[in-house]
């Protein structure tokens, strides 16, 4: 699994965003995920798919870089260098922001 970030210690919101387990009924497809890997957890994800339940019965979910994301939205297309990882649920938090960004203007 590639090692964007990996926090410092089990403490790993922000002060913005509040981090929720996973649920198998949610749809996640383009959420923000914190992933926990071999190293701690890991930030900057996003969820490829919506889960799913795999042939041994776990639910499992596809995720992959956030830059990666950005350019299968724009283009349609994930990146060749990309590998897409599937993950057990249970090892999968949800960002949600608890304040609103503020609004942005494209010009």
């Amino acid at each position: 699994m590639p090692q964007l970030y990996v926090a410092p210690d089990p403490d790993i919101a922000r002060p913005s965003v509040t981090l929720v387990d996973a649920e198998p009924a949610a749809r996640l497809r383009g959420e923000r995920l914190v992933v926990r890997g071999a190293n701690g957890w890991v930030r900057d994800f996003r969820a490829e798919s919506d889960p799913y339940r795999s042939t041994d019965g776990s639910w499992r979910v596809r995720v992959l870089p956030e830059a990666a994301w950005y350019t299968l939205v724009e283009c349609g297309l994930i990146p060749p260098d990309v590998r897409v990882e599937d993950v057990p649920l249970a090892g999968v938090l949800v960002e949600t922001f608890t304040q609103e960004a503020p609004a942005r203007t494209l010009w």
